[in-house]
């Protein structure tokens, strides 16, 4: 009987989204609660300010969207206000991001989750051992991601 181990760990190594994902400009405050600020408002009296300064640095057809956070235990992340049973100390207007020309409101919602669940620590390595299998990938955000990586590692295995 041949045994095969999958084993499914955080990765405390994974890169920030930020790093490589480019749907927008994020821009976030760094007195909500989010370890991993960008740019802090100081230069500006309100948000409004901010954006129009840098709406006028970017491309034609770039526009800004107002990003909120709700961080009680984690972090979440939205283009729109995000409802509070906590009376509102813990959420509200977190920043601003500019999307690029042709980018889909989505595309910048999935950054944003995608950036939520880095800071939240959701990031997943997965090593899959046994049966001449010795295979190991980190950096995964989804369950289907994970399956698709043991789906490919245990291809040719008869169990």
């Amino acid at each position: 009987m041949t045994t095969i181990t999958i084993e499914i760990e955080a990765d405390e190594y994974a890169d920030s989204p930020r790093e490589w994902r480019s749907a927008c400009a994020l821009f976030l405050g760094g007195n909500r609660g989010i370890n991993e600020t960008e740019v802090l408002f100081s230069d500006h009296d309100t948000t409004d300010s901010f954006e129009a300064a840098v709406l006028e640095t970017l491309p034609a057809g770039a526009y800004a969207l107002p990003v909120y956070h709700y961080t009680h235990g984690n972090v979440a992340l939205s283009t729109s206000p995000i409802p509070n049973p906590h009376l509102g100390f813990d959420s509200g207007r977190a920043g601003v991001a500019f999307a690029f020309p042709g980018t889909e409101i989505e595309e910048v919602e999935a950054e944003l989750s995608e950036y939520a669940q880095y800071l939240n620590g959701e990031v997943y390595q997965v090593s899959v051992e046994g049966a001449g299998i010795d295979e190991a990938c980190g950096g995964f955000y989804s369950g289907d991601a994970i399956r698709e990586f043991v789906s490919e590692a245990l291809a040719g295995v008869v169990l």
